[in-house]
């Protein structure tokens, strides 16, 4: 698994610091731990690029850092009403930053339900807390993102969403739209 290379266009008030630009990448592997009837359990690990510097904006330095992702997912699928497919599953892990910065760990909460086979509702909670003060202090985020997948044909989707934040401290507040391609292989 692995996510191709972001786009970010970060918009902060001053002193905060705005960016447009290369966003991180990601490259993972998940092993599969078990598995019953509609029941999963599994393991990823991923290396995440540190997208661009933000190292000449200004007088904070701030710096993207790369990173490992240790994680375990559990994952079940069931019927809702008459027949339709959903699932759920959660993530738990923890991020090694390079370059001294405090790791965070991480949960992840996604839910699925599809109404038809060739759409899928997806409602993701995204939830960071670091271990150990940054420069800011103590940093903790959760981000709501709602979408729906749309299946073009067996090996292709298309995903349209957006993600907002819901809760945090010491974090910057986003929101936005979000479009992804996908591939089954």
């Amino acid at each position: 698994m692995s996510q191709c290379p972001a786009y970010d266009l970060v918009r902060t008030p001053t002193p905060g610091q705005s960016y447009t630009g290369v966003g991180q990448s990601e490259i993972a592997a998940r092993l599969g731990l078990a598995h019953w009837e509609r029941t999963v359990l599994s393991m990823e690990v991923g290396l995440l690029t540190p997208g661009a510097s933000l190292d000449y904006l200004g007088p904070f330095e701030v710096r993207r850092a790369g990173s490992l992702d240790v994680r375990g997912l559990a994952g079940r699928s069931f019927a809702v009403g008459d027949g339709m497919e959903s699932f759920v599953d959660v993530q738990i892990g923890y991020r090694f930053y390079a370059q001294g910065q405090p790791g965070e760990w991480r949960i992840d909460l996604t839910g699925g339900l599809r109404p038809c086979p060739w759409l899928l509702f997806l409602l993701q909670d995204f939830t960071a807390i670091t271990n150990g003060a940054t420069q800011y202090g103590q940093v903790f985020w959760s981000k709501l993102q709602p979408g729906i997948v749309y299946d073009v044909s067996p090996q292709w989707s298309v995903q349209l969403g957006g993600f907002l934040s819901v809760a945090g401290f010491n974090a910057g507040r986003e929101i936005g739209p979000l479009a992804g391609v996908w591939y089954r292989f």
